[in-house]
């Protein structure tokens, strides 16, 4: 699965970036002829990196160690007991679903990490052009399977958003002081349901 997600990654990078600069006030505010914005080596690495990304990979290896182990306790376990090859089937097939279940969640989170990416590359170029920095925020998705951490980073970003860097140190201090790691430029985890944008 993984090696299908690398084949992803650039495409919604790239959609990332053609979506803030969609964005009404972007439009607005700039001239038609500087409109256009450039995937630069800088973008390729920024890619590589998010391919490399130790949070995820390391659920990725999880995973796959899981889901082996349990091909073979449920064949082993079919072989003892004697069941037939249906059951067996049937035994494998619910136990992998759920494996699949998560990995499609991780598989989500890597999506919405490239496509977050994408757009600050896009937004740092056009505040070059601009000469001015730009503010950010993180819209993060309310409910019950909202994190600690995405719910206190929401409660301290102010309305006005705060420069990049700023938003990265937050991010940086909330999430050690719950068990996690900066990746890129977004606290990220499994399922996770953050979208970084500019404030206008």
């Amino acid at each position: 699965m993984k090696e299908l997600l690398d084949d992803e990654f650039e495409r919604a990078y790239k959609h990332g970036m053609k979506s803030a600069i969609s964005e009404k006030d972007m439009k607005k505010a700039m001239p038609e002829d500087s409109m256009q914005i450039s995937f630069t080596q800088e973008d390729r690495e920024a890619i590589n990196q998010l391919k490399r990304s130790g949070t995820l990979e390391d659920a990725y290896n999880r995973m796959t160690k899981e889901m082996l182990e349990t091909f073979n306790e449920t064949l082993q376990d079919a072989i003892l007991e004697g069941v037939t090859v249906e059951e067996a089937t049937r035994s494998l097939a619910q136990k992998v679903g759920l494996r699949v279940a998560e990995m499609s969640r991780i598989a989500r989170t890597e999506m919405i990490n490239a496509t977050n990416e994408g757009r600050i590359s896009a937004y740092e170029q056009r505040a070059k052009i601009r000469g001015k920095e730009n503010r950010y925020t993180l819209v993060v998705a309310g409910g019950a399977r909202t994190c600690d951490a995405h719910r206190e980073l929401a409660s301290r970003i102010p309305a006005s958003g705060l420069p990049l860097q700023e938003l990265k140190d937050l991010q940086m201090q909330i999430g050690a002081s719950h068990g996690m790691t900066l990746s890129g430029n977004v606290l990220l985890h499994p399922n996770q349901r953050t979208v970084i944008m500019r404030i206008p």
